[in-house]
């Protein structure tokens, strides 16, 4: 039996942040999933109005005073502001809450990576992983009575998402290809969702029996909604 070789000793390493990074002029916010499920935040606009240095005028977007078309928006690495400096895209803001994985707002200096100038919302959407998971929810303020609805905008929110590993690909066209090692990584997740509302002034209060206020029926996988003032849908699939 040879002799016992020389226990390794622990080693502690130290550091000290900066509160001030002199050499450093943007500031960024991380809006992680675990936060957005305590907020009170349907989609990606409502989450950017509880940031500090964000200001909302006409439904425009600014950050730190700059234009809203100076703010530029990325959906998983996809720019969606147009680049020949038009009116800045609103799209991403529509995005569901549930659909979100990360949020980062970056104020100020901005990286090579995306461009912009005032500030920078880079979003990421999530993923499948090897659990199936689903969700499914519904919003309304719409309670029945004329006594609960004086305020009620006649608005519903409807939002269904499910992820999880292929079923099918990794079942049949994969094996048959001979590429049975992408077997365990190949995920999906898919989400939709559908607002509708009438708004705070409702056409149909304010036109006449010889010309009422007329809406079509929206049919959606077997569903038939009845269509109203303000109607917007969103799905998103990802393999």
């Amino acid at each position: 039996v040879g002799a016992p070789g020389p226990r390794e000793q622990p080693g502690i390493v130290r550091g000290r942040a900066e509160m001030i990074q002199m050499d450093q002029a943007t500031t960024k916010r991380d809006v992680t999933a675990e936060k957005i499920k305590t907020l009170p935040v349907t989609n990606v606009g409502d989450i950017l109005r509880t940031q500090v240095g964000v200001t909302v005028r006409n439904d425009r977007f600014h950050i730190r005073g700059g234009r809203s078309t100076e703010l530029l928006y990325a959906v998983d690495g996809v720019t969606l502001s147009d680049p020949l400096g038009g009116r800045g895209s609103t799209s991403a803001l529509n995005l569901s809450g549930t659909e979100i994985e990360n949020i980062s707002i970056i104020k100020g200096a901005w990286s090579p990576e995306f461009g912009g100038t005032s500030g920078i919302v880079n979003i990421s959407t999530k993923e499948g992983d090897r659990v199936t998971r689903g969700r499914l929810e519904y919003f309304t303020d719409n309670f029945g009575t004329a006594s609960l609805n004086e305020y009620s905008r006649n608005y519903q929110r409807m939002g269904f998402n499910i992820g999880g590993p292929d079923p099918l690909l990794t079942k049949r066209l994969l094996p048959a290809l001979g590429l049975k090692s992408a077997e365990d990584r190949l995920t999906y997740y898919l989400s939709l969702n559908f607002d509708r509302e009438d708004g705070a002034y409702a056409w149909s209060k304010y036109t006449s029996p010889d010309n009422p206020a007329e809406y079509r029926d929206i049919k959606f996988l077997g569903l038939v909604l009845n269509e109203r003032q303000n109607n917007t849908g969103e799905a998103l699939a990802k393999l």
